[in-house]
């Protein structure tokens, strides 16, 4: 990643989404969690504006950048991102938490293949890297561990039933 600038602008070069994930062949289940920091929606908006000749729209950012769950289940009703709720962390502190709003997921591309869904959660406020991301799947029972690094980068953490 590299800092720029150009013409008083301060472009991030070569920054990518960062994402971990669990995924069981066994049960067509994957959990996968990405990472995008304000410094990298605003550049990503800047290039769109720059694209489609506009002002880039950079009001309704989030100040902490988000985080996008994507979810992949067997079942529509363990697709829902209503049975997910994201909790962050430092230690054993709780910093936030976001309980996803119900949503009916998009249908599986072939048969036997899974639902698939989305939920995308700003970073509260006050909440920089490194911090822990845990998503508890509340109709399976599974808490999925994350952590997001001071570069940015996530890393999975574990599984706990």
């Amino acid at each position: 990643m590299r800092l720029l600038l150009a013409g008083g602008l301060a472009l991030l070069v070569g920054c990518v989404h960062s994402s971990a994930a669990f995924r069981s062949p066994v049960t067509n289940e994957s959990t996968e969690l990405t990472y995008v920091s304000r410094v990298q929606a605003e550049t990503e908006e800047r290039q769109k504006a720059r694209r489609e000749m506009r002002e880039p729209r950079l009001f309704n950012l989030p100040v902490n950048g988000h985080l996008m769950l994507g979810i992949d289940r067997p079942t529509l009703e363990a697709a829902d991102t209503a049975q997910f709720q994201v909790i962050f962390a430092w230690g054993e502190e709780v910093l936030g938490r976001v309980q996803g709003p119900s949503d009916v997921p998009e249908m599986p591309e072939f048969v036997g293949g899974p639902w698939t869904n989305k939920l995308f959660v700003h970073v509260p406020e006050g909440v920089d890297p490194p911090f822990k991301v845990m998503v508890v799947d509340q109709l399976s029972g599974v808490r999925y561990e994350f952590l997001v690094r001071d570069d940015a980068q996530i890393k999975r953490v574990g599984r706990t039933k």
